[in-house]
C-alpha cells in the first residue's frame, strides 16, 4: 500500500472508512479508527476498490488497469476508465471526429474530456492577418508580428505554412 498517515490528529468528519480517490486517482483518503489517512499511491498502484472500499492497489487488480476516470489524452483520442455501472470499463472517445473538438484537461475536478477547439478552424499551417502570422499548435493559438522583424507575412511552403519572409 501506499504512503503513511497524514494528519493524523485531524478527524475522519464527511471521509468515511470506505473512502475515496482523489479526481487523478493518485491518493486514496479513508477514516482508520477515528483518523484521516491520505495514502498516495506508489508506481504501479492506482485508487480503486479493494473489498469494497477506496485504497491504492496494484493497477493489475484494477479493473480498468492504470486508466483513471480523470482521463488521459492521446493527442485527440481521450482514454477513461468509466465505473458508472459498478464494474470498470475502459472507453475511448475521438474528440476530433465530434465537431472538431479537442481532448484537453477541462479541469481538476472533471479531467480530461472532449473540450470546443480553441483554435476552432485555424489550422498548423495557419493563415496571415495583416503583417501577423497566427498558427495553432498543440491546441493553442500562436502569433507573431512580422513587422517587429521587418518582414512580411506570407506562405513559405507546405512545412512550415504562413510565416514571417
Amino acid at each position: 500500500m501506499g504512503g503513511a498517515v497524514r494528519g493524523a490528529s485531524l478527524r475522519s468528519g464527511a471521509v468515511t472508512v470506505v473512502g475515496s480517490c482523489s479526481n487523478d486517482q493518485q491518493i486514496a483518503s479513508y477514516c482508520d479508527n477515528g483518523v484521516l489517512r491520505r495514502d498516495p499511491c506508489g508506481a504501479g498502484e492506482i485508487c480503486g476498490v479493494d473489498n469494497g472500499n477506496r485504497r491504492c492497489i496494484s493497477v493489475d487488480d484494477n479493473a480498468c488497469g492504470d486508466v483513471s476516470f480523470f482521463g488521459a489524452c492521446d493527442g485527440d483520442t481521450l482514454t477513461w476508465c468509466d465505473s458508472s455501472s459498478g464494474a470498470g470499463v475502459v472507453r475511448t472517445r475521438d474528440c476530433a471526429a465530434c465537431g472538431g473538438q479537442a481532448c484537453l484537461l477541462q479541469d481538476n475536478v472533471v479531467g480530461f474530456a472532449c473540450v470546443d477547439n480553441p483554435c476552432g478552424d485555424l489550422t498548423f499551417e495557419g493563415e496571415c492577418d495583416g503583417t501577423v502570422a497566427r498558427w495553432c499548435d498543440d491546441h493553442v493559438v500562436q502569433t507573431q508580428d512580422c513587422a517587429d522583424s521587418g518582414e512580411v507575412c506570407g506562405f513559405v511552403d507546405d512545412d512550415t505554412g504562413f510565416f514571417c519572409k
